[in-house]
């Protein structure tokens, strides 16, 4: 579990909007090798602030990583933002 997780999203979301999110961005993966902040924007249908919160926590926490001005994927396991 990513440690700094209920500092980054106090305030902002609830465990299981975190997790919609997660799954979300892991799913698009399936279409394409890389994802853009604002094709995960419209996926969630949130405003580009938030996009980029939960985009900036998973590269924090080592789902994905910023290449250029895209993400990949690094780790779909929810393990790595989540307890059992």
């Amino acid at each position: 579990m990513c440690v700094s997780h209920s500092a980054i999203m106090s305030g902002i979301s609830t465990n299981s909007v975190c997790r919609t999110a997660f799954y979300s961005f892991v799913e698009m993966f399936d279409q394409t090798d890389t994802v853009a902040l604002g094709e995960f924007q419209t996926k969630l249908g949130v405003s580009r602030k938030y996009a980029q919160m939960y985009l900036d926590y998973f590269d924090r926490c080592k789902v994905s990583k910023l290449v250029g001005d895209r993400r990949v994927l690094l780790n779909g396991d929810p393990g790595a933002l989540f307890s059992a």
